[in-house]
């Protein structure tokens, strides 16, 4: 019977320490986001205009990007708000899209 209280109490403290491990993992994930969309939310921002731009035939522009991860977690979410698609050449004077608020919900491991 000792040994059985034994081992229960090995696997407990096993159990504990795995519990610890990720715990303290999805806090480290956590901050790393927050951190990430805090330091570098100006290079963020730069490069997704200038990918949405390269890819499209049409200026896009929006006044603030904010990257969520808790709003849909597990997915990032990105809020664009006051976007606007406005056409290039023969389409200039066009307004193809404007929008108060944009929201896009991607998975976390594919922007990974």
């Amino acid at each position: 019977m000792a040994t059985n209280s034994l081992i229960a109490k090995q696997a407990v403290s096993y159990l504990k320490i795995i519990l610890a491990i990720a715990g303290a993992s999805f806090l480290l994930v956590v901050l790393a986001s927050f951190t990430i969309s805090i330091l570098f939310s100006d290079e963020i921002d730069a490069q997704i205009k200038k990918e949405i731009n390269r890819k499209l035939e049409a200026k896009v522009d929006y006044n603030s990007l904010s990257l969520s991860l808790l709003s849909n977690f597990p997915d990032v979410t990105l809020k664009l708000e006051k976007f606007l698609v406005v056409g290039k050449k023969e389409f200039a004077r066009d307004t193809l899209l404007q929008m108060k608020e944009f929201d896009c919900a991607v998975n976390l491991w594919d922007v990974l």
